[in-house]
């Protein structure tokens, strides 16, 4: 687990690049969609990618949460917008 700490130490600092000012809520959010999506155990192939290099930090800082979700999730999408209604399925970043 030592090994991957400088990969999220440089996620962090991208995201704190992209709100250098204002590090509340979006600052907040992105990070915890980010943590999400890496932890999430059907999301694997995302995590590989991250700790790969295959998604850089830069890029990743500036992806969505659907853009980072597992495949499950973004089948599981229209049922629940077809179930809730259009009350945005995925968090902004």
């Amino acid at each position: 687990q030592t090994c991957a700490l400088p990969i999220f130490n440089k996620i962090e600092e991208e995201v704190f690049k992209m709100y250098p000012i204002n590090t509340g809520d979006k600052y907040k959010n992105k990070i915890i969609a980010i943590i999400t999506n890496i932890k999430d155990a059907k999301n694997h192939t995302f995590y590989r990618k991250v700790l790969n290099g295959t998604i850089k930090p830069f890029e990743l800082a500036k992806m969505e949460s659907k853009d980072m979700a597992s495949d499950d999730v973004i089948e599981e999408s229209p049922k629940q917008i077809s179930l809730y209604g259009n009350i945005g399925m995925f968090a902004q970043s």
